[in-house]
């Protein structure tokens, strides 16, 4: 489903969603029309956050498990 069609389903205007997330209306539709490989995590959050939405990112092991992402670095040993 596309990020447009989200905030549709919510019944949000595109300025009433920027207005929401603190961005303008024209970072809306980029962020909408953007693909979503380039897209940024955070700004994916952001525009999400103005619709009264999360992001949950999770990764798809080869046996089909699924492993919850919750943004963190872990940093391990060394430096």
């Amino acid at each position: 489903m596309s990020l447009r069609r989200v905030r549709e389903l919510i019944g949000l205007s595109q300025t009433q969603a920027a207005h929401s997330a603190g961005l303008s209306q024209t970072r809306v539709c980029r962020i909408e029309g953007a693909d979503l490989d380039t897209l940024k995590v955070g700004t994916l959050r952001r525009y999400l956050d103005g619709l009264a939405a999360r992001l949950v990112l999770e990764a798809v092991l080869s046996d089909g498990s699924r492993v919850p992402i919750d943004g963190q670095v872990e940093h391990r040993g060394g430096k």
